[in-house]
């Protein structure tokens, strides 16, 4: 996973954890992770994860 992708997770947890509605969260950082331009496997993992560490 690209360093860039890491960080737009983790701060998607912080602003879950913030309050923030984790699935409007989730929409905004999945675009935001495919605005990267990742490869299709890199894009789906980071994608995966950050479902993982929302919880939806």
């Amino acid at each position: 996973m690209s360093r860039d992708a890491g960080s737009l997770i983790e701060n998607a947890v912080f602003l879950a954890k913030s309050g923030e509605n984790k699935y409007r969260v989730y929409e905004e950082f999945k675009g935001e992770i495919s605005g990267l331009g990742l490869p299709a496997p890199k894009y789906e993992d980071a994608v995966r994860r950050l479902a993982e560490e929302l919880r939806v």
